[in-house]
C-alpha cells in the first residue's frame, strides 16, 4: 500500500470513527428517567398508585423542562428533590418525578412519562422537538381494573382514621394515609350499605360522628358529631342493612343498646332509643347478622357474647353464650358467608372463632385460633371471606392472616406493611 493509499484509509477510519460517535450521541437520551418504582401494574378503578422517576438532564446547559400531560395522570410537586411544574436542572442534576395515577380516570396508560424543555419565555408548554421518555422496559404500563377494597383502621390514642388500598395479589395494605381527624379515643366504625356515610364511635366523648364517604375514591371527608343522645362510652357500631337505623353498644353506665333513627340525606341521628333490658355487663362491640335480624353483642366483663332479635329500634330476647375461649372480649366480627364470628379477645390476647347455627344464629365449636393479637377491637374481613385484618394495639401493626372459607380458622398471619398506625383498634374492609 502506498503511503498516500495509506493516508486516504487512515482518513476514512477517522471519518467513520466520528460518524459513528456523532450517531451514538444523536441517539442518547437527553433526559433520562431511570424508575424508583413499579411502572408496569393492573390498577383498581377506586384506588390510586404513586409513580416516581429519577430525572437527570444529560445534556451540557442548564434545562427548563416539563412532562407532557397524561391523561389520568397527576405531578405531585411536594416533598425533598421533587421536581417542581415545570423544573430547572443544571448540566448532570436530578431530580424525582412523582406522578399520581387515578385508577377512577384512566382505560389504559401505554408509555411516558415523557420529559421536554419548555418552549421558553412566558410560555412552559412542552417543546416537542426536544423530549425524552423512558426505556421500553420503564415506561408507564397501566390498566384499569374493577374496584378493590379499601380498609379503614381505628387510630384510638391518634383520634384519628386511617384509609389503605389492598394490594389484590399480596393482600398487603397500600398507600396508607389518614383520611379522618378529630375523633375521640374512637373504639369502632360502621358503614352503611350504600357506602356514602361511615360512623365512628368516640368512646372518649361519648358521642358519634358521621364522616361522608367519596364515592370514586372511598377517602372520608366533613367528619362531625351525628347528634342522637344517650351514648355512655359508646364502643361498638352497626348499621341495619336498610340504612334506616344505627345501633351503638354503649361500654358504661346505663351499659344497653341505643337504637337510632338515620337521615337518608345528611347520615344524622335522632330518637335515639336505649335498650338496656335485659342487662348487659360492659358491651364493648357489636354486629348485625346480613339480615339485620339478630345483633352480636361482647360483654367484656362478663366473657361472653349476647345474641339478641332486633326488629327496628329494639333489641331483646338475649342468648348468652359463654366459653373458656372467650376472655375480655372487645371486638366481634361475622365471615362474609354468615358462617363464622370471630371474637377478639382482650382479656388473653387471643381471637376466637365460632361456627354460627344456621336456622338460630347461635354459637356453637368456639375454639381459638391463629392471629397475632395484642390489643382491642374487631378484625377486618374481604368480601371474600379468604383474608383477615388483624389489629395489633400495642405493635401499631396491622397483621394480615389467610381464611379458611371451610373451616373458618386463621393462618399464615404476618404484618400486612401498612404504616402509619396509632394503637389500631378496628379495622373495616369496603
Amino acid at each position: 500500500m502506498t503511503v498516500k493509499a495509506s493516508v486516504l484509509w487512515l482518513l476514512l477510519i477517522a471519518l467513520l470513527s466520528n460518524s459513528v460517535a456523532l450517531l451514538h450521541a444523536s441517539t442518547q437520551p437527553k433526559f433520562t428517567l431511570i424508575p424508583t418504582t413499579a411502572t408496569a401494574f393492573l390498577l383498581p378503578a377506586n384506588y390510586t398508585q404513586t409513580v416516581q422517576y429519577t430525572v437527570t438532564n444529560k445534556t451540557h446547559i442548564t434545562r427548563v423542562l416539563t412532562m407532557k400531560q397524561i391523561a389520568g395522570v397527576t405531578q405531585v410537586t411536594g416533598g425533598a428533590g421533587a421536581c417542581a411544574k415545570p423544573f430547572t436542572l443544571t448540566a448532570e442534576q436530578s431530580c424525582l418525578l412523582t406522578l399520581e395515577v387515578h385508577g377512577n380516570a384512566i382505560t389504559r396508560i401505554n408509555g411516558g412519562p415523557e420529559i421536554c424543555k419548555t418552549i421558553g419565555g412566558s410560555n412552559t408548554n412542552p417543546d416537542p422537538f426536544l423530549c425524552s421518555q423512558p426505556s421500553t422496559a420503564n415506561t408507564l404500563s397501566v390498566s384499569s381494573v374493577s374496584a378493590g377494597q379499601h380498609a379503614y383502621i381505628v387510630n384510638q390514642a391518634g383520634n384519628s382514621i386511617s384509609f389503605c388500598q389492598i394490594n389484590q395479589v399480596t393482600g398487603f395494605l397500600e398507600n396508607c394515609a389518614i383520611t379522618a381527624t378529630g375523633l375521640s379515643f374512637p373504639e369502632a366504625i360502621a358503614m352503611n350499605t350504600a357506602g356514602t356515610f361511615l360512623y365512628a364511635a368516640n368512646s372518649g366523648n361519648s358521642t358519634i360522628s358521621v364522616c361522608q364517604v367519596n364515592s370514586a375514591t372511598g377517602a372520608l371527608t366533613n367528619c362531625a358529631d351525628a347528634g342522637g343522645s344517650g351514648f355512655n362510652t359508646p364502643s361498638g357500631v352497626a348499621v341495619s342493612p336498610d340504612d334506616t337505623i344505627l345501633y351503638v353498644s354503649n361500654g358504661a353506665g346505663i351499659a344497653g343498646v341505643s337504637a337510632c333513627s338515620i337521615n337518608a340525606t345528611t347520615g344524622m341521628l335522632s330518637a335515639c332509643v336505649n335498650n338496656s333490658s335485659p342487662t348487659f355487663n360492659a358491651p364493648f362491640d357489636m354486629t348485625l347478622n346480613a339480615a339485620g335480624t339478630l345483633a352480636y353483642v361482647v360483654n367484656f366483663s362478663s366473657s361472653t357474647v349476647s345474641i339478641c332479635a332486633v326488629n327496628g329500634t329494639t333489641v331483646n330476647n338475649c342468648d348468652d353464650h359463654s366459653g373458656s375461649s372467650i376472655v375480655g372480649p372487645e371486638g366481634i366480627t361475622l365471615s362474609p358467608s354468615g358462617l363464622y364470628a370471630y371474637i377478639a379477645n382482650n382479656g388473653n390476647n387471643t381471637i376466637t372463632v365460632c361456627s354460627i347455627a344456621p336456622n338460630s344464629g347461635l354459637l356453637f365449636a368456639c375454639s381459638v385460633t391463629d392471629g397475632p393479637f395484642d390489643g382491642t377491637g374487631n378484625i377486618g374481613i374481604n368480601n371474600l371471606g379468604t383474608t383477615a385484618y388483624v389489629p395489633n394495639y400495642i405493635s401499631n401493626k396491622v397483621f394480615v392472616c389467610a381464611a379458611d372459607v371451610v373451616t373458618g380458622q386463621l393462618s399464615n398471619c404476618k404484618d400486612s406493611q401498612g404504616s402509619g398506625f396509632d394503637t389500631p383498634a378496628g379495622i373495616l374492609l369496603r
